[in-house]
């Protein structure tokens, strides 16, 4: 991991049920940790996490960064996470 990752790690590690190992398939699969936290839920799949860490990952972001739309709908939360792509 070099530096420009470590604020993505931390970020990941906030979110609960996203541990060491599930870091670690992130890793493995995408080139950086930025680009693992800019993933749409298709490709946070294809880097082998579960639906469970999936939603996870999808309504952390959605609610830590907007937190007015932290009660929508997990449908609405999908579409809304394609859009947004947060970035630290």
């Amino acid at each position: 991991m070099d530096n420009k990752d470590i604020k993505y790690w931390v970020g990941f590690s906030l979110i609960p049920g996203i541990g060491r190992v599930k870091l670690a398939q992130l890793e493995n699969y995408f080139d950086s940790l930025e680009d693992a936290w800019q993933a749409v839920p298709a490709d946070l799949k294809r880097a082998g996490l579960d639906s469970g860490s999936i939603n996870a990952i999808t309504l952390w972001l959605i609610s830590f960064f907007h937190p007015l739309i932290a009660s929508t709908t997990r449908y609405q939360h999908l579409r809304l996470r394609k859009i947004l792509f947060p970035q630290l």
